[in-house]
């Protein structure tokens, strides 16, 4: 496969050791309809450069043919795609020692392709990661305080490649988490109770802590 492109520029080569004198004929198809074509005299070695417009989604094959052969020869199809997303989620803050999750489930690919994955650390103390082939590697953050940076590429079946980054900050400072939980609907003149979550995953605790919340419109 090759990047969703408005103009190909094919370089086709053919090899024969045993011309006999023969011309060779050679065509380029777009999904099936033959765009371009040529004829060229005996050799060992032909050259052939078509230039033809690019269709999103179209498949292009050459084919060689020689007067006396049964059949012509084909390559194999080249496909005119889009190349897949990668998604490296969202940077992160933990603390020494906590397991990490890097998450690559949001890449996606615009034709629909099945995805291979992969991992590498860019930056910081290196570490080493529990499936880097997989779309959610994992890792132990190191005692070292710091960031730690991480590229996903992503491969379509067509070979195509997409790239994201994220950072993971490891601190000691507290790392707080809040949530907050309520009624979808309420009827007019009820009292409405809204929960909040608050918890430190941080190693160190937190003091000082304000949490202010906006209550909706016409809320008292």
């Amino acid at each position: 496969a090759i990047p969703n492109t408005a103009t190909l520029n094919f370089v086709i080569t053919a090899y024969d050791p045993d011309a006999r004198g023969q011309p060779l004929r050679l065509a380029l198809y777009d999904n099936g309809v033959r765009v371009a074509n040529t004829v060229l005299a005996s050799s060992s070695t032909y050259r052939w450069t078509p230039r033809v417009a690019g269709r999103l989604g179209h498949y292009y094959y050459a084919e060689a043919y020689r007067e006396g052969w049964t059949y012509p020869a084909y390559s194999s199809p080249v496909w005119v795609e889009q190349p897949p997303v990668a998604e490296a989620g969202p940077a992160q803050i933990v603390p020494p020692g906590a397991t990490v999750t890097l998450d690559g489930r949001a890449s996606w690919d615009p034709d629909g392709d099945a995805l291979a994955y992969r991992w590498s650390q860019l930056a910081g103390l290196a570490v080493t990661l529990n499936g880097a082939a997989a779309d959610r590697p994992t890792f132990t953050a190191p005692a070292t305080l710091g960031d730690l940076e991480f590229r996903l590429t992503v491969v379509d079946t067509g070979s195509l490649t997409g790239q994201d980054q994220t950072r993971v900050t490891v601190t000691d400072k507290p790392i707080l988490l809040i949530s907050k939980t309520g009624p979808v609907t309420t009827a007019p003149g009820e009292l409405v109770t809204y929960t909040l979550t608050v918890m430190n995953i941080g190693i160190n605790p937190a003091s000082g802590v304000v949490i202010t919340d906006v209550l909706p419109v016409g809320a008292t």
